[in-house]
């Protein structure tokens, strides 16, 4: 049985050894594209196997009294860096609809941080809300989904709804210029 992570490791050796000088600028934007596609791949590996690890608390094994301890310890992380991985590790675990889009359906680790983010002093609405804001997430270019998602928590944080069976988030393409306004509403209030 192979190791992926030492074939990995291999992998990377041989990236770095090779000379690139005299390769045309289109061969180089495509390696360019290629690795960025793996350090996406490696930072959702990261996160799957951090919400295992976690979950198991693994970390006092070793001793550790938290995650963070841990991580700052053998992974020579700060405190700040440790503390987001393992909320967004959290945040994976919990919600099955992130950890499904960033499995592969086409939802970005920069687009899951925004929506981590957004979920904070929100969770119950989050919840509510999340199949709609991650179809957006998968949907949307990454700007254009941070501004959604911050109409989307401002609305949240305005109105409080009475009626929690009609919270819903939508978005509108409004004109051709490909702008999207961000819907939601007790009933069906545009902001």
């Amino acid at each position: 049985m192979t190791d992926p992570v030492a074939d990995l490791q291999l992998g990377l050796e041989e990236l770095a050894a090779e000379d690139r000088s005299g390769w045309m600028p289109l061969a180089l934007s495509d390696r360019l594209r290629d690795v960025s596609g793996l350090r996406e791949s490696t930072e959702v590996e990261t996160i799957r196997i951090l919400a295992d690890w976690d979950r198991a608390c693994a970390w006092s094994e070793d001793g550790a009294v938290t995650a963070v301890a841990w991580m700052t310890k053998d992974l020579g992380m700060t405190p700040g860096e440790a503390a987001g991985l393992i909320h967004l590790a959290r945040f994976y675990a919990e919600h099955r609809t992130v950890r499904d889009a960033l499995d592969g359906q086409g939802l970005s680790v920069a687009a899951a941080k925004i929506l981590q983010r957004a979920s904070r002093r929100r969770e119950e609405v989050f919840a509510d809300c999340v199949e709609g804001l991650v179809q957006l997430g998968v949907e949307m270019p990454l700007g254009e989904f941070a501004t959604v998602v911050a109409q989307w928590a401002e609305l949240v944080d305005d109105q409080a709804p009475a009626d929690e069976s009609k919270r819903r988030v939508r978005s509108v393409d409004v004109g051709d210029q490909g702008i999207t306004e961000i819907v939601g509403s007790t009933q069906d209030a545009a902001v």
